[in-house]
């Protein structure tokens, strides 16, 4: 099941699924600015790239190394960006971040990137909110594979989002929220757990214009 978020492909392999571009009802956000570390450099690169592709209808990538300057910057389709065996050898130790239209939080896709491409960051941005992944602060586990550790992290990604899109979909039913809600809170909880079980440093916050509002329009 892919992620109505979009996401990350490698070679041309499966990614993300579609999803409508609308932005949620929110009740609150404590979530803290996204940590973008020491490098002022990076910090506003990231920034502009951003805030130039949270609304886009199609996905845009860039890949930026420590110091904010752009290694790759590409156009993809309207749920999934793909990157060739060239492109993947440049994320090792770089940010690599992307807009989803749909709001949504991260795919599968995503995940599997940030993993096999080495990256220090997958990060995504959508017209409410930015989502940030890195590795856990010591590192990925010694000692197992790079295809193994990312079959497996993939799948238990694959198993929380199914849980979670299941919990709220069963909300959308019953009238309390809508289906695009329903996908962003699913990948933000899916992410959580991930994060929990995995040491995955995972973050999300909301643009700095809608932080302390209660509600979100609908794009």
């Amino acid at each position: 099941m892919g992620s109505r978020g979009g996401g990350s492909r490698q070679g041309g392999g499966s990614g993300g699924g579609g999803g409508a571009g609308a932005q949620p009802l929110v009740a609150g956000n404590a979530e803290r600015a996204l940590d973008l570390g020491p490098n002022p450099g990076l910090k506003t690169a990231l920034a502009a790239h951003e805030r130039s592709i949270r609304n886009n209808h199609y996905e845009h990538a860039r890949i930026v190394d420590g110091q904010g300057n752009v290694l790759l910057a590409k156009r993809g389709a309207r749920d999934y960006v793909s990157f060739n065996a060239h492109e993947v050898r440049l994320m090792a130790g770089a940010h690599i971040t992307h807009n989803h239209p749909s709001g949504a939080g991260f795919s599968g896709g995503d995940i599997k990137t940030l993993v096999e491409g080495k990256a220090a960051e997958m990060r995504a941005v959508g017209a409410v909110y930015r989502y940030s992944a890195r590795p856990p602060s010591g590192g990925w586990p010694k000692g197992e594979s790079v295809a193994h550790l990312s079959a497996r992290i993939t799948a238990a990604h694959e198993t929380l989002l199914r849980y979670y899109v299941n919990k709220y979909l069963g909300q959308v039913r019953s009238g309390r929220i809508s289906e695009d809600q329903a996908w962003l809170n699913a990948s933000h909880r899916a992410m959580q757990r991930l994060a929990a079980s995995t040491g995955i440093r995972y973050q999300r916050t909301m643009w700095a214009e809608y932080r302390g509002t209660m509600a979100i329009r609908t794009r």
